[in-house]
C-alpha cells in the first residue's frame, strides 16, 4: 500500500498531532488504499510534521457528514460550510495512529524534485524509504 502526503493548514496539522482532531475532512481523496498519511504543513511552515494511519473513511452527504464529524473535526459550522461551498458530499478520514517527528522535515532536503501537493500526492518509493528511516 502506498503512502500519501497531505497538504494541511498548520493549525489543523498541530491539532491532529496533538490527538485532539481525530477526523480530517476533504472534498476528494486518493483512489488507492493508503497505509500512512504524512502531514505537510502549508505556509508559513512548509515542512513535514509527522504522520497518521487511517482507521476508516466516511463518504457522505454534507448534512450527515457534519453531524457525524462536528465533535471530532475541530472546525466550526461556518468553516465547514465555506469549505464545502458548491459541493453536496464530502469525506471524513478517521485518524488512528499518530506520530509527530522530533523535528520538522524539509521535504526538499530528502527529495530535491519534491512537488508541494495541492491537496495530496502519493509518496515515491525512494522518498518513502527515506521517511521510514526518520526517527519519531
Amino acid at each position: 500500500m502506498p503512502d500519501v502526503i497531505l497538504s494541511i493548514h498548520p493549525k489543523y496539522a498541530e491539532l491532529i498531532l496533538s490527538g485532539k482532531k481525530t477526523v480530517e475532512l476533504r472534498k476528494r481523496i486518493w483512489k488507492k488504499m493508503v497505509r500512512r498519511v504524512y502531514l505537510y504543513a502549508t505556509k508559513p511552515i512548509q515542512k513535514l510534521l509527522g504522520y497518521f494511519e487511517i482507521l476508516d473513511t466516511c463518504f457522505s452527504l454534507l448534512p450527515n457528514l457534519w453531524m457525524w464529524s462536528q465533535n471530532y473535526s475541530y472546525i466550526s459550522r461556518e468553516e465547514f460550510d465555506a469549505y464545502y461551498n458548491g459541493h453536496t458530499s464530502g469525506i471524513g478520514i478517521v485518524i488512528n495512529f499518530v506520530k509527530k517527528f522530533k523535528e520538522a522535515i524539509d521535504p526538499f532536503e530528502l527529495d530535491p524534485q519534491f512537488n508541494i501537493p495541492q491537496n495530496f500526492c502519493y509518496v515515491s518509493r525512494e522518498l518513502e524509504n527515506k521517511l521510514n528511516k526518520i526517527e519519531v
